[in-house]
């Protein structure tokens, strides 16, 4: 009975809450009311699974590794960072990166997650590449002839961008190639405060790229 009552009020709470008009807002905006809708959902969700540890749950020690990984990563600061993850093959590196990500993504315009080892067996680094635009623009990028970062005029959109971006699973030299462009120049890729984690069994891979490593301990 204590719970139906509970119930009842607080459908009667939802019930006197006002809402308010696209207009009243002063959005200096002419996207229909549908849109602003839709944008509102996006952000609600976004700062639900950024709450939302059910993935972690159990895990020893995830807490104190993500923390680890967010401290480096220096979320405060405009800086565009990039971290390594680094450690052997099934310690966990995907886990906690997966655990960062979904922690600080409400703090982003644009989130990218992507396997490298995984995507390149399914698919080619360009298919990769457009994926990569796609998930941060908002808009698919057509598959139309051949692909490079450095000539395509997306970019320049991207640089206005607070991104978070995770490179996982990134095993030789060769995958990163085709983003040096993209990771040198970090400061002109990506909009100030963006982030980016790249994970790795090989700690070579990470040398001369990454500002931060975290070994990830057995």
């Amino acid at each position: 009975m204590d719970k139906e009552q509970s119930f009842r009020d607080a459908l009667t709470d939802a019930a006197n809450l006002s809402g308010m008009e696209l207009r009243s807002l002063n959005v200096a905006t002419k996207e229909l009311e549908s849109e602003f809708i839709e944008k509102i959902i996006g952000d609600v969700s976004n700062k639900l699974q950024s709450v939302s540890s059910s993935h972690t749950t159990g895990l020893f020690g995830i807490d104190v590794r993500v923390n680890k990984v967010e401290s480096l990563l220096n979320m405060e600061s405009p800086d565009v960072l990039i971290v390594g993850i680094w450690g052997m093959d099934g310690i966990g590196k995907t886990t906690i990166a997966q655990a960062v990500c979904n922690k600080v993504r409400s703090r982003f315009e644009g989130i990218f997650f992507a396997n490298f080892r995984q995507e390149l067996k399914t698919g080619s680094m360009a298919d990769l590449q457009r994926s990569f635009l796609s998930q941060l623009l908002g808009q698919e990028i057509l598959n139309i002839g051949s692909f490079s970062f450095r000539d395509s005029f997306e970019r320049e959109r991207l640089r206005r961008k607070k991104v978070f971006i995770v490179l996982d699973d990134v095993d030789d030299f060769m995958p990163l190639e085709e983003w040096k462009d993209l990771l040198d120049g970090r400061h002109n890729s990506f909009g100030s405060g963006s982030k980016v984690l790249i994970t790795s069994r090989d700690k070579q891979v990470l040398k001369n790229i990454v500002d931060e490593t975290y070994e990830v301990e057995g």
